[in-house]
């Protein structure tokens, strides 16, 4: 039995005994008012005023039998007043707990159907010359964009990008745009698409081979839910090493790539999120 249980079945049993003794009072009053009605024709005037005597001491002991009652009855309402309160305010944080609940289980469905698009791989790409087959003029990354989530993204936009550098990129480095971001209009759940980062030229990459420069395919993605309420964005950087070949050119070049934390994340914590979104659509 819980404890709003054991406070009702208190209140019930003290009403039960105010009852009891309010019906044991009245029942008492009745008799003396029977016994002053009808008085012994029998007796001498002596024992008629004893008889009459007797009768307004046992009223006396109803009347004070009465206060008592009414006593009690004015404990117990403040009893019950004091519980109804306690009631009361347990019956207002249930409330609340509930209410609570129901928006907890509200944010876990949103999030877990809303769309999350995140860089699903990369390709490292050989561009070949148009007019002479076969002959290697440069290299371009291309990043490959998944939404994992259970609905559909609705206005999506995204860009590839690299750049070359001396050593680590800069703290502030805040993905910049290097050319027109690719809109792919809607992606729905377990749906891919690439961003492409653009040419890089032959010499560009054997400076990357040769350690001369540090090179990092960053890019980002963003989009709407179905419901259009809100945006979101995703940001995604690592850094990319060659090996395995010399030459710029040669089929046999791999690379290899390493996440740069600081430099992927999503939504709010993104580098450019409160940016104007003009930029990106």
């Amino acid at each position: 039995m819980n404890k709003d249980s054991g406070d009702y079945m208190e209140i019930k049993g003290l009403w039960i005994a105010i009852f009891t003794i309010m019906m044991v009072s009245i029942y008492c009053y009745i008799c003396y008012s029977l016994l002053r009605s009808f008085p012994d024709p029998c007796h001498s005037s002596q024992d008629i005023a004893c008889q009459n005597l007797n009768a307004a001491q046992t009223l006396n002991i109803v009347t004070l039998l009465g206060i008592f009652v009414s006593g009690i009855g004015t404990v117990a309402l403040v009893v019950t007043v004091y519980y109804s309160h306690k009631a009361t305010n347990a019956a207002a944080e249930a409330v609340k707990i509930a209410n609570a609940t129901a928006q907890q289980a509200r944010d876990m469905s949103y999030k877990e159907l809303r769309p999350y698009i995140f860089a699903a791989g990369k390709l490292n790409i050989r561009e070949i010359d148009k007019k002479q087959e076969n002959v290697v003029v440069g290299r371009r990354f291309e990043i490959s964009w998944k939404n994992e989530g259970k609905t559909p993204a609705i206005n999506v936009a995204s860009q590839a990008n690299y750049i070359l550098a001396d050593g680590d990129l800069p703290a502030n480095f805040n993905f910049p745009n290097r050319y027109s971001p690719n809109s792919v209009g809607t992606l729905g759940p377990g749906g891919i698409f690439n961003s492409s980062t653009g040419h890089m030229s032959l010499d560009e990459v054997r400076s990357v081979i040769n350690k001369k420069k540090m090179l990092y395919i960053y890019g980002w993605v963003e989009y709407d839910e179905f419901s259009g309420k809100k945006r979101h964005r995703t940001e995604y950087c690592s850094k990319a090493e060659y090996y395995n070949s010399e030459e710029p050119d040669s089929n046999e070049l791999e690379v290899t790539y390493y996440m740069q934390p600081q430099f992927n994340d999503m939504d709010e914590n993104c580098r450019r999120f409160e940016r104007d979104n003009s930029d990106s659509r």
